[in-house]
């Protein structure tokens, strides 16, 4: 079983929540805006220590292959999310998914 606790980060869950849970949630809902997910990402930056096997910040799902992100913003957001050791948690519909995002979700490299 993989336990998600999610309270938005209202209570540091990083600092706490290993003991109870996998993953936990640590800022508001993601936007399928990029400025937003640039906030999200800067949120998360202060988390980055308590991230690691068996217990991960979450700062939601990737807005990668939505249609409103450009290609480039599609591609940065995938890469800073694997950088953050964010879970890559896919918020499309896979069965409509273009080429040019599933090589992006592909990519071995990241």
């Amino acid at each position: 079983i993989f336990f998600s606790l999610c309270e938005w980060g209202d209570e540091d869950p990083a600092t706490w929540a290993r003991p109870v849970g996998n993953m936990w949630r640590t800022f508001k809902d993601i936007r399928n805006e990029w400025n937003w997910i640039l906030t999200c990402l800067d949120y998360n930056d202060q988390w980055h220590n308590y991230a690691g096997p068996g217990g991960w910040n979450d700062p939601d799902i990737l807005e990668v292959g939505n249609e409103v992100l450009s290609l480039a913003e599609s591609r940065s957001h995938f890469t800073l999310w694997s950088l953050i050791k964010a879970p890559l948690l896919l918020g499309n519909d896979l069965r409509n998914v273009e080429d040019l995002i599933m090589d992006i979700i592909g990519n071995e490299e990241i």
